[in-house]
């Protein structure tokens, strides 16, 4: 069923997807951003986008409408929610969630309509999908890991992953980063963590007792991941605790309290917070954005030049002409494949904030 009221939207939508990039400057610009009901971070990238919105206005950048869509279904309720942003909505652009399953249904919708994506999955697979109109504007687990192995001196490693497709694609991220690293040396052994994150104390242990890890890998939600956090100092380990970009977060600050101090994450900027993004940020919503945040807001800005400049269809070239962006994460810059260039500083926990390794 799913698979058949597809088919039929995009059938009706591939008329209007031909060129968006034609119409003028001063029309409306409706971006597409796909939320399902799971994303965890789902507030903090509508407000991120909101921002962006606000943003291109206030510099003379023409008219943006965020749509966004999002409802639980049966597999493939993504995909048909996708491509009514396209035929319902208007959008010319859409923002693929950090989910891998729905990111995958949004590029199914791109390649049957020409429209642009901006990814915000980490998942490696994203971008091997060779769409031709995408960039993934966050880092890859690929290369936070790679950032982590580097400068962490460990050699054992436990990964604490969700379960389902996340946590698979986790793990073979993060296997494929420690076998290029050093030519294999490093080593992971993985600890499935909850649906949710959540693992019990007796688990943490057990899971410790029967790796005897040299370091800890939290690749979970913010909040899920300061839980853990707190359990595995609890339970006594006292090694080198890390976890991806996301963890830069007021969520996981707040959960693992002082138990996050030592806790490493790789950060494209985790003090983006600081400039004009950060004040209109607080202005507008009340309190300190997060790297989801200001992610969601670098994909509207790189979505509306792209469109913007266009002339006919928007290709990945289309994201890198003219003078680098800069946002909110630093300069956007993408290789032929649409894979994020950027180096990724370690930063570290003291006493509830973030500083440079």
């Amino acid at each position: 069923m799913a698979r058949a009221l597809l088919a039929a939207i995009l059938a009706a939508a591939l008329p209007a997807a031909g060129g968006p990039a034609g119409a003028a400057a001063s029309a409306p610009l409706v971006v597409g951003l796909l939320l399902p009901p799971d994303e965890r971070e789902a507030a903090s990238i509508r407000h991120g986008a909101q921002a962006a919105v606000e943003e291109v206005s206030e510099a003379g950048g023409g008219v943006v409408r965020i749509a966004e869509r999002g409802k639980r279904g049966a597999w493939g309720s993504d995909a048909s929610e996708a491509a009514l942003l396209v035929m319902d909505d208007g959008a010319v652009g859409l923002i693929a969630p950090t989910g891998g399953a729905a990111s995958h249904l949004v590029l199914q919708v791109s390649g049957r309509t020409a429209l642009p994506v901006v990814s915000l999955c980490p998942d490696a697979s994203v971008t091997r999908a060779s769409i031709p109109w995408m960039v993934r504007v966050a880092p890859s687990t690929l290369d936070e890991a790679r950032a982590i192995f580097g400068g962490v001196p460990a050699t054992r490693w436990l990964a604490f992953v969700p379960t389902g497709r996340a946590g698979r694609e986790a793990s073979s991220d993060l296997a494929a980063a420690a076998a290029a690293e050093r030519s294999g040396r490093r080593s992971i052994m993985q600890a499935v963590a909850g649906e949710d994150g959540a693992i019990s104390d007796a688990a943490v242990r057990k899971a410790l007792s029967s790796a005897g890890p040299e370091a800890v890998l939290l690749w979970l939600p913010p909040a899920a991941a300061g839980r853990l956090a707190r359990s595995l100092r609890t339970a006594g380990f006292k090694g080198p605790i890390a976890g991806p970009s996301r963890l830069a977060s007021g969520a996981f600050a707040a959960e693992a309290g002082p138990f996050a101090d030592g806790v490493v994450v790789p950060g494209i900027d985790p003090e983006a917070g600081s400039g004009s993004f950060g004040s209109r940020y607080r202005r507008l919503f009340g309190t300190d954005p997060d790297p989801a945040a200001a992610l969601a807001h670098d994909a509207v800005l790189l979505l509306v030049r792209a469109v913007r400049r266009s002339e006919s269809s928007v290709s990945t070239a289309s994201f890198v002409t003219g003078e680098p962006l800069r946002g909110a994460t630093g300069l956007l810059v993408f290789d032929r494949h649409g894979d994020r260039l950027v180096q990724l500083p370690l930063w570290r926990y003291r006493s509830g904030h973030l500083a440079r390794l």
